[in-house]
């Protein structure tokens, strides 16, 4: 793919800029972020989250977890909270560990694609693997705790396929009593990828993919007077938002599908790795990470 760690640090420069101009145009109270789904590879949208730091974000009006983002979401908190388990030295070759748990190999990996066809089998990967993945970063302890412990402006989005609506679960929703662990293997249940999320009678899945999600970000980006949103295509100004693209790539899908091509080959991807020692560790020994 040709991609190496050292373009994540090169997004660093045009983050802080964009970042200085979004706190730059309303006070936190009245802005918002939202995540696009980063895909399984890209995680340059953690680095936002460290440029800004805790104090910040916990004074925005919303930041709104999409798919995968939504780990980044989790992790940055447990941090703060002293409850990270990785350590620096773990990163280097997180992702690719990640890959070895859901037993990814070349010939054995085709062979289960080919048979889950066979058998019309739904999905490809069971659903335990999306929380064993943040289990994987953070103590049981912050991963079996409820939701109502989060940051108040920490929003994740979900959608109930049973009452086909989209559900924003944050601490004063009726859905506080979720935990992280719960909330991660909803968030990133994609359709006929990961099987789909079931509790209480009901059947939860991404929100991505979901019929209405495009409206539903303009309802978002119309709450707030100020929003920064992290984008898997677009970048510069629009009205009161402000895109940043989340990578070099040309496209959003050719990264999703390269990203997607490359975990189930089994291959690195040190730009992943890079991105999570940036968010959780290099950013955050910054006395002012927004600082140039």
């Amino acid at each position: 793919m040709g991609r190496s760690a050292s373009n994540v640090d090169s997004l660093l420069p045009s983050y802080r800029i964009a970042l200085s101009d979004f706190l730059a145009c309303a006070p936190l109270e009245e802005s918002s972020i939202i995540l696009d789904g980063p895909g399984i590879g890209c995680g340059s949208h953690g680095v936002l989250l460290a440029l800004l730091g805790i104090e910040r974000l916990t004074r925005l009006r919303a930041i709104h977890f999409f798919s995968s983002s939504g780990y980044a979401g989790f992790f940055f908190d447990a941090s703060h909270k002293q409850q990270l388990k990785i350590t620096r030295q773990d990163v280097a070759g997180w992702k690719q560990r990640n890959q070895h748990h859901h037993r990814i190999k070349l010939i054995a990996t085709a062979f289960r694609f080919l048979g889950t066809k066979l058998i019309g089998k739904r999905w490809y990967f069971g659903n335990h693997f999306l929380a064993d993945f943040l289990r994987s970063g953070v103590t049981d302890e912050y991963a079996d705790a409820p939701i109502k412990s989060l940051p108040a402006s920490f929003h994740f989005w979900t959608y109930d396929t049973t009452d086909q609506e989209f559900c924003d679960i944050h601490a004063a929703s009726p859905y506080s009593h979720w935990t992280p662990s719960e909330v991660i293997s909803s968030l990133v249940a994609v359709p006929r990828l990961y099987e789909p999320f079931e509790k209480d009678g009901h059947i939860y899945s991404d929100a991505l993919p979901a019929p209405g999600v495009r409206a539903l970000f303009r309802d978002l980006r119309k709450q707030s007077h100020n929003v920064l949103f992290w984008h898997m295509n677009r970048e510069g100004r629009r009205n009161n938002t402000l895109f940043v693209k989340g990578h070099q790539s040309k496209s959003g899908f050719t990264r999703v599908v390269g990203d997607f091509t490359r975990f189930l080959l089994g291959l690195d991807n040190p730009e992943f790795d890079r991105s999570i020692e940036l968010s959780l560790f290099d950013l955050a020994d910054e006395q002012e990470p927004l600082a140039t």
